[in-house]
């Protein structure tokens, strides 16, 4: 039972391959996470009516492209956490990540 927690422990603690990837779409996800949030609770407050034809949509998309900052400040952190390099790379991948075909 030791040979296998040594052989687990090593592996925990192994930073991932395509660091800036799993960062680019955790940040992605915080984005729509946070942009889904914020409408929602606006909604549910009244500010966003739904007489008001085209407001939910433009405060989604308002807040969509404002939670971009937040997204790359976060995906930047995760990547100089699990010791990543080139932290700007992957806060910028964080907004092609959405016209990316392939991911390695």
């Amino acid at each position: 039972i030791f040979t296998i927690i040594y052989k687990v422990h090593g592996d925990v603690f192994r930073p991932p391959r395509g660091k800036n990837y799993l960062a680019a779409l955790v940040g992605s996800g915080i984005q729509i996470l946070m942009m889904s949030f914020i409408v929602i609770v606006f909604a549910a407050l009244g500010m966003l009516s739904p007489a008001s034809r085209g407001a939910l949509v433009t405060a989604a998309c308002f807040l969509y492209v404002f939670m971009g900052l937040i997204a790359g400040y976060f995906s930047g952190r995760l990547y100089k956490t699990i010791k990543g390099s080139n932290w700007k790379r992957t806060a910028a991948l964080v907004c092609q990540i959405v016209f990316l075909k392939k991911i390695r």
